[in-house]
């Protein structure tokens, strides 16, 4: 089954401190996914007080949380509404869904680690509750 698709996202950051506000919005045109979404993310970044001697030692230690909300207008996905060029087993979709996170991320050097918990609402008709799930994620980004 050939597949194509075609994407288009925008987001603009608005800061003021250690607040940054960002809404954004984007469409994806294909066999896979075709939807229109929108939807504002925020973070809150703070450097965590360490006790002097510590803080000479290991430097300084950023916390922050974060949290997104967006909404989809989904067309089609292909997961859920089967193959595009032949008949297949598919599910009557649910034409908005709602997706949430919320986490707390922390960063010391090139190292940041991070909990994000996700709920995503009922993606077809089938399904009456949302799915909710987390994730765990530790990324090293060394200097350029």
């Amino acid at each position: 089954e050939p597949v194509f698709a075609v994407h288009y996202d925008r987001q603009h950051l608005l800061s003021a401190g250690p607040l940054a506000v960002q809404p954004h919005g984007g469409a994806s045109l294909g066999t896979l996914l075709t939807e229109a979404r929108a939807g504002m993310s925020a973070q809150l970044e703070s450097v965590l007080p360490l006790p002097p001697r510590v803080a000479r030692l290991v430097g300084g230690f950023i916390v922050g949380v974060e949290a997104d909300a967006t909404w989809r207008g989904v067309a089609r996905n292909a997961m859920l509404s089967g193959t595009f060029f032949r008949s297949s087993p598919h599910v009557d979709l649910r034409p908005l869904v709602r997706e949430l996170t919320v986490g707390v991320r922390m960063r010391w050097r090139v190292l940041d680690a991070s909990w994000v918990a996700h709920q995503t609402s009922a993606e077809h008709v089938g399904r009456g509750v949302p799915h909710t799930w987390s994730t765990l994620e530790l990324r090293w980004r060394p200097a350029r």
